[in-house]
Formats: structure tokens, C-alpha cells, sequence
């Protein structure tokens, strides 16, 4: 009997992490001061049979009688016949400083993982009319499924100005079985920073990179991103050499009010797979309550009985 180990893409690919960074680092929980809600969708290279699509929703909101902040995810990846639901909930512990604030996080939760094998095609198989055989000693025609424990953690820095975050995910490696079959999730680290530039009270200019690697293979992100009034959009690359090269990213968005931002963002395959997918389409929707809860940012302020 041979075995055949087979690799992929593992973590969900997003092209807007900078509208959801809590996705990318438990320690962003609650830096925002508010309660804050995301819901995003994803159709990764579309028209390409069996490409994975995705669906996201996560609320994180600041607990200051904890030190602190609270969140948790809950994510869903269908790939082909193969599918994934995660749910993660996260603590983070908030310092203040004079420069801004500094946090450090960790998460928790639980993957639920599924593969249909009756639907799926081996090169050496059989399919004729009624009979499907595989001719594979461990892919069967029946469903199977597994859970296994995810986990994480990070730590984050922001200011007005600038933003820096690390996370380390699934370390050690661990694996899922789910029959016969064994999933294993690889460790990796993100690297997140973006910068801030404030024009005028209408313009801002927030360029930022994304690095991300399962220490095997290492992929960067670039993006440049615009706001101006209610509007914003901007572009990005996703790569940074011929092995890694995937798409350029081109998003649009408005701020409905000071409560709701909507935005989507197309990616145009650069890669030789851009000659069979139509490209990649990401919905995202984001609620902030507006209301500081706690004191993080609220100036120091000494109450005087005269006045």
C-alpha cells in the first residue's frame, strides 16, 4: 500500500483582512472601543469547478472589568466536496500607553471537518453508469467527518498613526482524523501593518502589507487603501514572486453612516490559474455601536464640584 500525502491552501484566503483584522489576530479584539460586527462572504475563484467559497461572521467588543476584550468567529469553507466550519472565541488583555495601546490575545475553539467521497474522481478509478470505484484504499463513497481544537494567539499595537500585529496559529501542528483519512493543520504566522496618513478632515491615505507563512511557503499581501468623505476603495497585490503571484485586488466601498460600511472587492487572477477561473468576489458588511465602552481613548478628566 502507497500513501500519498496531498497539500492546499489551509486558512481562508481573504482579500479585505483590512476591514476584518480581528480574522487576522486575536488581539485586535475590541481596539476598535466599541462593540463591532463583521459578516462577509467569498467566492474565490469563480467559475473554477469545485473553488472554494466562504462565509465569515464575528462580533468582539471591549470588557474593561476583564482588562480586556472578548470576541469570537464563526467561519465556513466549502471546497469542492470537502467542507469546514470553525468556531473560535477569543480573549485579549488591553494596556494603555502614551503612544497608543498594546494587546496581547489567544483563542479557542473547535473545526468540524467533512468530505463527501462518493462525488469525488480518482485518476485510477472507475466510473461507469451505477458503478463508481475509486481503486483508492482509503477514499471511500461514504461521508465522513471529524472535530478536532483550534487555536491561537497574538499580540497587536495601535495608535492614530501606525499598526502593527503578529499571530501564530495552530502550533503546535495537530492533526484531524476523519476515518481513515488524517487532516493535519500546519502552523502559521501573520505579520500585519498599516500605516495611517491623515490629509485633511475629508482624505486619508492607509497603505499596508500582510506577510503570511506556514514556514514552508511564505505569500505577502500589499495594499494601498483611500478614504474620502463617506467613499473609499483602493488596490493591492497578493504575491510577491513567481511562485506566489496570485491576483491584484481592486476594492470599493461606502460608509453608509457612522454605524454601517459595506464593501466589495474583485481580484483579477495574475497567475497561469487566472486562464480558468473569472476571478474572485468578496462581499463585506461591517456594524460598529459608536459608543465607547469603557475608557479606552477617552481623555483623563478631573470632575470639580465649582464648575
Amino acid at each position: 500500500m502507497s500513501w500519498i500525502m496531498g497539500y492546499s491552501q489551509q486558512p481562508i484566503q481573504y482579500s479585505q483582512y483590512m476591514q476584518n483584522k480581528y480574522a487576522l489576530n486575536p488581539a485586535y479584539s475590541g481596539l476598535e472601543g466599541s462593540l463591532s460586527v463583521f459578516a462577509g462572504i467569498r467566492s474565490q475563484w469563480s467559475q473554477l469547478n469545485g473553488s472554494p467559497k466562504a462565509q465569515n461572521f464575528s462580533a468582539h467588543l471591549p470588557m474593561y472589568n476583564l482588562q480586556g476584550a472578548i470576541g469570537f468567529s464563526l467561519q465556513n469553507e466549502t471546497s469542492t466536496d470537502f467542507s469546514m466550519v470553525t468556531f473560535t472565541g477569543s480573549y485579549n488583555y488591553v494596556m494603555e500607553l502614551p503612544i497608543g495601546a498594546v494587546s496581547f490575545g489567544a483563542k479557542l475553539g473547535l473545526n468540524r471537518l467533512s468530505i463527501n467521497g462518493g462525488n469525488l474522481v480518482t485518476p485510477s478509478g472507475v466510473y461507469e453508469g451505477s458503478v463508481a470505484e475509486h481503486n483508492d484504499p482509503i477514499l471511500g463513497n461514504d461521508e465522513r467527518s471529524g472535530a478536532g481544537p483550534v487555536w491561537g494567539i497574538g499580540g497587536y499595537f495601535i495608535s492614530d498613526e501606525l499598526e502593527i500585529g503578529l499571530s501564530l496559529d495552530a502550533f503546535p501542528s495537530h492533526s484531524i482524523g476523519l476515518g481513515e483519512i488524517s487532516y493535519q493543520r500546519k502552523q502559521n504566522v501573520g505579520l500585519y501593518a498599516q500605516y495611517n496618513l491623515l490629509y485633511s478632515n475629508l482624505w486619508t491615505f492607509s497603505p499596508s502589507i500582510y506577510v503570511k507563512s506556514d514556514f514552508t511557503q511564505t505569500q505577502v499581501d500589499v495594499f494601498g487603501k483611500v478614504n474620502y468623505s463617506n467613499l473609499f476603495g483602493g488596490i493591492g497585490l497578493r504575491g510577491y514572486s513567481g511562485s506566489s503571484m496570485d491576483a491584484l485586488i481592486i476594492l470599493m466601498g461606502v460608509q453608509f453612516n457612522k454605524h454601517y460600511r459595506l464593501s466589495y472587492s474583485f481580484d483579477l487572477g495574475i497567475s497561469e490559474l487566472r486562464h480558468y477561473h473569472d476571478g474572485t468576489h468578496e462581499f463585506t458588511l461591517n456594524y460598529n455601536l459608536q459608543k465607547l465602552i469603557g475608557n479606552l481613548g477617552q481623555p483623563k478628566i478631573i470632575y470639580n464640584p465649582r464648575y
